[in-house]
């Protein structure tokens, strides 16, 4: 890497230090920065536009780690429910049409209907239609 670059990464890692008060965020962003091609970063230096790619790295960094804890914070939560309220709630997946089922599941775990619609090669407005007629139908069978 040239030395104008490690320069420009150096003084947006130090802005950064100053700015943010998560510091092993700042140092993942910053490893993966480094990661990075130098064809991509030199790039980035002379359109002067390292400072707001790190930026949109961190924010979504960020949101990451929003999302994790509240995905722990949720699951503390529910650790404590007794186990008869786990079986008097039974959802009946099994009784959907496969389809339905199964992009309902997909839904569940991957989180957006593009993603979805990615890894199926089914439209996105498909698998809306899908999840929905879902979640319907799973409310007439509750």
């Amino acid at each position: 890497m040239n030395e104008s670059t490690n320069k420009a990464i150096i003084d947006v890692y130090l802005e950064c230090n100053q700015t943010y008060k998560n510091v092993d965020l700042i140092q993942n962003v910053f490893l993966k920065v480094y990661l990075l091609k130098e064809d991509f970063l030199i790039d980035l230096v002379q359109r002067k536009k390292l400072k707001h790619y790190i930026a949109k790295m961190l924010y979504n960094s960020n949101i990451d780690e929003l999302r994790k804890k509240s995905k722990e914070v949720l699951t503390e939560s529910f650790a404590d429910t007794p186990e008869v309220l786990y079986n008097e709630i039974d959802i009946p997946l099994n009784k959907l049409p496969f389809l339905y089922a199964e992009i309902l599941n997909m839904y569940s775990q991957l989180g957006t209907y593009r993603a979805v619609a990615k890894k199926t090669n089914i439209n996105v407005s498909a698998v809306y239609k899908y999840v929905q007629i879902a979640k319907q139908e799973i409310k007439k069978l509750i």
